[in-house]
């Protein structure tokens, strides 16, 4: 679809225990694409699908995670990606990061640090607390010195692989289960001059342990990634994470410390959380 135009989509409004929008939520968002958060305690989301025919088979696994379905309304929905466009604006994050758009660049001055984000259906633009907060420690770990290799998991538009490759990085390589969003990256990375790997390959079998991973997901994934997280990090490796609710700091900690982690640094910003870790010391 182009930008601009608009087609007819069956808009299915769905709702369930606040809970849910860490564990099944996830879940739908996998098998189903992007939703919209209407509330969240409790959580009402709204999915678009294409075909009638979807809509069984969206219920019956909405249900077996928790949830009813509410309504459901054919509509007209626009381009959103173009809405974006509309409104996007350079974004200082850190001392020296811009994220900027494509019609903005070329603006950035001495010092400073140009990461071109035409995102389209990905995930992050800088401007989510969480994209943030992981990008101001990225800056801060390679003011304080060179990190040859980094893994970001859940790479989305490919905001913090391409900060880490305008950085300093020697290898990035970025990770995520959207084929879209690795397509979105790559497209980025291509508009900030960079070749980059990024791929759909799962973290499981993906080989390979890097000296800096990073990893913007939900608290849901990284309870269950931990301990791949942890086997894809060299000795003496950090693990920035974020995503999560800074009230379940506490049980993130729960879930990595045990794994040969020591914290580093707790941070919060409107109501998210943070963590850097070192693996394989102390």
């Amino acid at each position: 679809m182009k930008a601009g135009q608009t087609q007819t989509l069956l808009k299915v409004e769905v709702q369930g225990p606040q809970e849910a929008l860490e564990e099944g939520l996830p879940l739908l968002v996998e098998s189903w694409g992007g939703a919209w958060i209407l509330t969240e305690d409790p959580l009402e989301a709204v999915f678009f699908l294409k075909d009638p025919e979807e809509v069984a088979r969206f219920g019956e696994e909405a249900s077996r995670l928790g949830f009813s379905l509410r309504r459901v309304d054919q509509c007209q929905v626009e381009d959103w990606s173009q809405k974006f466009r509309e409104s996007f604006r350079p974004l200082r994050v850190g001392r020296s990061l811009w994220i900027v758009p494509p019609w903005a660049r070329g603006k950035t001055g001495p010092g400073e640090i140009e990461i071109v984000i035409d995102p389209g259906q990905a995930f992050g633009t800088g401007q989510h607390p969480s994209t943030a907060l992981i990008l101001e420690a990225l800056e801060e770990h390679f003011q304080e010195g060179l990190w040859p290799t980094v893994l970001d998991v859940g790479t989305g538009s490919g905001i913090l692989a391409l900060a880490a490759a305008k950085l300093g990085a020697r290898r990035v390589v970025g990770l995520d289960v959207d084929p879209v969003a690795v397509e979105e990256a790559r497209r980025n990375a291509a508009l900030n001059g960079l070749e980059l790997t990024f791929s759909t390959e799962p973290l499981k079998k993906h080989l390979g342990k890097y000296h800096l991973v990073l990893a913007n997901i939900s608290a849901w994934d990284l309870k269950i990634l931990a301990q791949e997280l942890a086997e894809h990090l060299l000795p003496g490796g950090r693990l920035l994470l974020s995503g999560f609710l800074a009230q379940e700091i506490p049980e993130m900690l729960e879930t990595y410390l045990p794994l040969r982690f020591k914290l580093l640094k707790v941070r919060e910003r409107e109501e998210w959380g943070f963590l850097a870790l070192i693996w394989g010391k102390g």
